[in-house]
């Protein structure tokens, strides 16, 4: 028992340093549940109905992702947190850093195995998971976690922490075929998760995409706008890739002496033709 003011923070800071493995451990987890009658489309020109698509479905080897994002802006709600680049890499809107966004890890086994960045189409527009509610179920589980250190946020600061799902159009020009990796982005659609800010530690949240699931949270399909109620059709969000700088760009650069960053996983490819116009 702690008696005298020096023993009792003593106590205190003990208790706290106690902590701090377990904070350092802290893991944001959702499980992402995709329906057969919900399937992820290309486009959208209408609100989906079970077992009716409202759009071509995503290929087999397509990609999706989930990103986890510290928003510190103003407005958490009206506008997307990043962008996606040809390269598949995060790019963060005004106000945001590269440090406050982070892929989470995807996999499909409880004891994570498997686990990658992405996961990839493999049947009925929906991505390889692990099927939720015995052998003739329509529905599949994915589950995404991050644990990344995100840079300290001061007093007079807000931040909330979000996840979003992204579907990738990686088909190649004439042929339609899929890299099956986040490479080759042509186009990206996004929708917004679920607020994770006080997600207890160990605990997942559920997370029905295209419908509202049973003690589940619905989101929309990405690409697919629609009612908070999903009664309302409200549009097709899918955009495109946000285009690699020009290698006019990247030679200005160099000449400047700058090497630029190649996106992560990949090897710096440094242009090195003389005769692109520098103006």
């Amino acid at each position: 028992m702690c008696y005298s003011n020096q023993m009792k923070w003593f106590c205190f800071f003990s208790a706290l340093l106690a902590l701090l493995p377990r904070l350092a451990a802290w893991e944001y987890i959702a499980d992402f549940y995709f329906s057969e009658n919900f399937p992820l489309c290309y486009n959208y020109t209408a609100l989906p109905v079970k077992g009716t698509p409202a759009g071509e479905q995503l290929a087999v080897g397509e990609v999706i992702r989930v990103a986890l994002v510290q928003d510190t802006r103003e407005d958490t709600e009206s506008s997307l947190p990043f962008s996606v680049d040809a390269a598949g890499e995060l790019v963060p809107a005004e106000g945001l850093t590269k440090e406050q966004m982070q892929w989470c890890d995807l996999y499909v086994a409880a004891a994570k195995p498997d686990s990658q960045t992405w996961r990839t189409i493999t049947q009925n527009g929906i991505p390889e998971g692990t099927r939720d509610g015995g052998a003739g179920s329509q529905v599949y589980m994915v589950k995404a976690s991050c644990s990344a250190a995100f840079p300290k946020v001061s007093d007079e600061d807000f931040a909330v922490y979000v996840n979003y799902l992204v579907a990738l159009d990686t088909r190649a020009g004439g042929t339609g075929a899929c890299s099956g990796l986040p490479a080759r982005v042509s186009r990206f659609a996004v929708s917004r998760g679920i607020d994770v800010s006080f997600q207890p530690v160990g605990a997942s949240y559920a997370i029905s995409v295209g419908y509202k699931g049973v003690n589940a949270e619905g989101i929309a399909l990405p690409g697919c706008a629609v009612s908070e109620d999903f009664s309302t059709f409200r549009g097709d969000t899918w955009q495109p890739a946000v285009p690699l700088p020009s290698p006019g760009y990247l030679l200005r650069l160099v000449q400047a002496g700058y090497t630029p960053e190649p996106p992560r996983g990949r090897k710096a490819v440094i242009p090195f033709t003389l005769n692109i116009p520098l103006s």
